[in-house]
């Protein structure tokens, strides 16, 4: 059998026995197995296991659960916080940022965005999804599916978009921000792959801005002590007060302070999370590639946010490991907010001489 993953976590399971979510996968059961039934099946359950095992997760943290002892707990929780599906070419695994233990693997691999492949089948024993149309066909939108080949290939663009290292971080976002909104619009696989342009990149780093600042304290400040447990003491959340203030302050001006200047230290993990996303991000929770793709996207935005109020709060730099729990935060929130979310549309095009490229300021300190 041969099984694909992001090479990042090929270490995730040696690292679960001590992982602080592994604490909460009792309680998480325990939510579940509450649930009233529903037409013969469990509330909590999904059409695809992933997202039941997020909401039982999620769920337990919100109600309070008791801990148990992880060891105790039934499939499919017990799979947490790794997920297989079967696919044309083989199973894939994809890994929640739930997990403390996948937060750390990212933010120290030195192989951000290489997928790798194991003949042999995965180390330890899971349970593997089967889409009903043995996931012949991708969804794009409700309403058009492109063939699972032709979704290989889009994926394909995507990680060698985030792996070209010649490019400064905001600008490898905007080019897979470009290809995400062709997708959307062409609800296929593009015939071309958008080039950067500093029209381009303008538009998506004004976007990208507007995103950060659009976070609501209140919901990211309940997000955040949420999930704190899952975190332990890698994040500073554990003065809710505190954390609503840093988080009201000014992101850009914590952003400048406490990011910007490790930006380079950071970039090998936040190439690991992103590449990681993108391998598997639309099929991770099954929703279609557009929303998926807005997922990202909308992600890395609130994850920059939670890592400038991170930086505030302790008063030094965040570190790889800060960074990528950062962005698996955001990532939950917009995943599990329940909110309509705005897609990053292409400039028009104009005769307009635009700006040149080797002018502009492609760094994080940009959208400060």
């Amino acid at each position: 059998m041969q099984v694909l993953f992001s090479a990042a976590l090929d270490n995730v399971p040696a690292m679960l026995s001590t992982c602080p979510s592994q604490d909460w996968l009792a309680a998480a059961q325990q939510w579940a197995d509450q649930q009233p039934a529903r037409r013969g099946k469990k509330a909590a359950q999904t059409a695809f296991p992933a997202v039941a095992m997020e909401r039982a997760i999620l769920a337990a943290l919100e109600v309070a659960l008791p801990l148990g002892d992880a060891n105790d707990v039934p499939q499919p929780l017990g799979d947490f916080p790794i997920s297989a599906w079967s696919t044309p070419d083989g199973v894939e695994l994809a890994f929640s940022t739930l997990s403390r233990a996948v937060c750390e693997a990212l933010a120290q691999t030195d192989e951000p965005v290489t997928v790798a492949k194991s003949v042999g089948g995965w180390r330890m024993p899971l349970h593997v999804f089967r889409f009903a149309d043995r996931l012949q066909q991708v969804r794009v939108t409700t309403r058009t599916k492109m063939s699972w080949s032709d979704y290989v290939v889009l994926r394909e663009h995507f990680l060698d978009l985030v792996a070209d290292t010649r490019q400064p971080l905001l600008a490898r976002l905007a080019e897979v921000a470009a290809l995400s909104a062709t997708v959307a619009a062409e609800r296929a696989l593009p015939t071309d792959v958008p080039e950067l342009s500093a029209r381009l990149f303008l538009s998506w780093r004004g976007f990208l801005e507007a995103r950060v600042s659009a976070g609501a304290v209140q919901n990211l400040s309940a997000t955040a002590m949420l999930l704190a447990p899952l975190y332990g003491d890698l994040l500073p959340l554990d003065n809710d007060e505190a954390v609503t203030s840093a988080l009201a302050d000014d992101w850009r001006q914590l952003l400048a302070q406490y990011v910007v200047p490790v930006e380079r230290e950071l970039a090998i993990a936040i190439e690991a999370y992103l590449g990681a996303r993108l391998f598997n991000g639309p099929l991770l929770r099954y929703r279609t590639l557009v929303r998926g793709y807005v997922e990202v996207l909308e992600g890395f935005a609130v994850g920059l946010r939670y890592a400038a109020a991170i930086g505030g709060l302790q008063q030094r730099p965040v570190s790889p490991e800060q960074m990528v729990a950062a962005l698996a935060m955001g990532e939950q929130v917009a995943a599990h907010g329940g909110q309509a979310l705005p897609s990053f549309a292409l400039p028009k095009l104009s005769h307009d001489r635009g700006p040149r490229m080797a002018d502009l300021d492609m760094t994080l300190e940009s959208i400060c």
